[in-house]
């Protein structure tokens, strides 16, 4: 038996060890190991393939594809065509010599970001490669935003920005759909991915084991702190409280070798890779991570005094319990599979949440679509401001799209705000207040001025308004059910309200945000177009917001309400010596301004 799960815990190791080098989401499989080995090792794969085929020529001979076979592998290569094709005629356009230089910064830069991502999503079984994923298609995202801003500010090249924004929006969005591929075509369904690479999780394993070891065998000579027996005395209080709570049974996790046994068997089941046994761990693990919560409950109590030992232990135990949460890609499988499919196959769309990623996804191409129309000539300076704003909106509704698929609650309560911003555009009369905002020039602005003539952005353009009604309830529908009125400023009562909270934190790193992003474009502009003023606009929009959401504070009760942002500062602790000090030489000791009469 001893061999058989040293055997077992080296065949992990090895299904980890090949995982890193080959960059492979399943060992197990021949065919994906294959591929993974032929392209590490291009040059003698192809002397292979030429000795096996008889053509002297390798590229004569069909390539080995590396992709999953599935249905968008030739959305993906026209995709990674348009944008070339783009980002060539950009960087070939004489007008546009003097940021030649940055333009081929991104025509090296953006494929490689595409790249990453698209090899990321095809292992999106792993929550690490899935936030690779994700982070690639941000990347794009920004990249597709500034396109759009540089475009509505050098008219004549409108077109051609947005046909390159086009085309990394297009990139982006098979990031989406091929992660979602990836989970769907594995058979996972969204219930048990792989929580965290095996070589972490075999990380974590040793380091609880470690922490509970030391914790029966204290080394004096390990903490400055030990010379008092904080860990034997901890464990004499955790035994009495086991016997006094009836749950003596979980004694036999703080015995060394039986631990080590169940964190192995839960290790050695993710380390196969095979769907059918990950589905099965999602209904097993719940029973044996349901008893290390209970254990780590009890650890939680107080125990007087503190135990470094214990908390070292328990603070290991709850990292290794974290790798087996609830897998949270299971609705990247509604960007890849339609509804009915995903009805029928994985048991989704079901959800007030899942129904409002679909409704945002389609919202989100219509108005895309909307807004490549929008400007037309783009002579008059508040089209362009209009124009930047909306474009604003299509970016907002992205990162909503990449808050929902995370499928935790205070991500979607941050995605309202979006919402928020959506609807003042159509409706600037919730934003007549007597309240200031900072500008970008750091002078204060009534947010009625900043915002006027916002509601033209839209008149007339029915389509265009419904999409940003339809996008702003959806996003806000959650919470206005609860009592929330966006139209309405909060009571002082409910101004710490967690949702208000978060929503001022979504908004104010979004105004910290738009000063890079009209940095950014200011070193690619010719400068025409007084981007300052622009980016008031902007500011006084997410003022308007931050209000509703109960910013501000007032100088005294005459003076308008000033809304702002606090600034984000660190601060470094005092070393000891320091701190000694100033206990021992106060301020007012140091600066002589006080006789100390004894």
């Amino acid at each position: 038996m001893v061999d058989t799960a040293r055997r077992s815990q080296t065949e992990t190791r090895l299904d980890a060890i090949m995982r890193q080098a080959l960059t492979l989401s399943d060992p197990t499989d021949p065919t994906e190991v294959a591929q993974a080995l032929a392209k590490k090792y291009r040059a003698g794969a192809e002397r292979i393939e030429t000795d096996r085929t008889g053509f002297l020529n390798p590229a004569a001979v069909p390539a080995t594809s590396a992709m999953g076979g599935g249905p968008s592998d030739a959305e993906l290569v026209q995709a990674k065509d348009d944008l070339s094709r783009d980002l060539a005629a950009l960087v070939a356009a004489p007008q546009l010599k003097d940021i030649q230089p940055e333009l081929q910064g991104w025509q090296r830069t953006l494929p490689q970001i595409v790249e990453r991502g698209i090899g990321a999503a095809r292992s999106a079984v792993g929550e690490r490669y899935r936030a690779m994923a994700m982070a690639a298609r941000q990347e794009l995202g920004d990249y597709a935003r500034l396109a759009r801003m540089l475009g509505a500010i050098t008219p004549e090249f409108n077109g051609t920005y947005r046909s390159l924004a086009r085309s990394i929006d297009q990139a982006a969005a098979l990031i989406l759909v091929l992660s979602g591929e990836t989970i769907a075509g594995r058979g996972f369904g969204g219930i048990a991915a792989l929580p965290v690479p095996v070589s972490d999780l075999t990380q974590r394993r040793d380091a609880v084991i470690a922490a509970l070891h030391d914790l029966f065998n204290p080394d004096p000579n390990a903490h400055h702190s030990e010379d008092w027996p904080r860990g034997l005395h901890a464990l004499t209080s955790l035994n009495e409280w086991l016997d006094n709570s009836g749950q003596g049974h979980l004694r036999a996790l703080l015995d060394e070798s039986y631990l080590a046994s169940v964190l192995d068997k839960l290790i050695e089941t993710v380390g196969q890779s095979d769907a059918t046994v990950l589905r099965g761990l999602g209904a097993t693990s719940a029973v044996t991570v349901a008893q290390l919560n209970r254990l780590l409950g009890l650890l939680g109590q107080a125990i007087n005094p503190a135990s470094p030992p214990l908390a070292r232990f328990r603070q290991a135990l709850m990292l290794f319990v974290q790798s087996f949460r609830p897998d949270r890609g299971r609705r990247l499988i509604l960007a890849a599979r339609p509804p009915l499919m995903a009805n029928g196959f994985y048991g989704l769309a079901n959800t007030e949440a899942d129904a409002a990623f679909l409704i945002l996804m389609a919202n989100r191409a219509r108005l895309a679509s909307l807004l490549d129309c929008y400007l037309g000539c783009g002579c008059e300076g508040d089209e362009i401001g209009c124009q930047i704003i909306l474009d604003k909106m299509l970016y907002d509704l992205d990162r909503a799209i990449d808050r929902f698929v995370t499928d935790m609650p205070e991500a979607t309560q941050r995605a309202s705000a979006f919402g928020m911003l959506m609807l003042l555009i159509i409706n600037q009369d919730a934003i007549d207040v007597d309240a200031e905002v900072t500008n970008h020039a750091g002078h204060w602005r009534e947010i009625r001025a900043l915002n006027d003539g916002l509601g033209d952005c839209t008149e007339g353009n029915l389509p265009l308004r419904q999409v940003l009604e339809v996008s702003g309830a959806t996003l806000l529908a959650p919470f206005t059910t609860e009592g929330i009125v966006w139209t309405a400023r909060p009571d002082d009562d409910d101004l710490g309200a967690d949702f208000y909270r978060l929503i001022r934190a979504e908004l104010c790193d979004q105004r910290r945000d738009e000063a890079r992003w009209f940095e950014f474009a200011a070193a690619m502009s010719p400068g025409c177009v007084d981007l300052g003023a622009l980016h008031d606009r902007i500011i006084g929009l997410l003022g308007g917001a931050l209000y509703l959401a109960g910013a501000g504070s007032r100088e005294n009760d005459n003076a308008p309400l000033r809304v702002g942002c606090e600034d984000v500062t660190t601060t470094i602790p005092a070393h000891f010596e320091t701190s000694l000090d100033s206990f021992t030489f106060p301020a007012y000791l140091r600066d002589g301004t006080i006789e100390i009469i004894e």
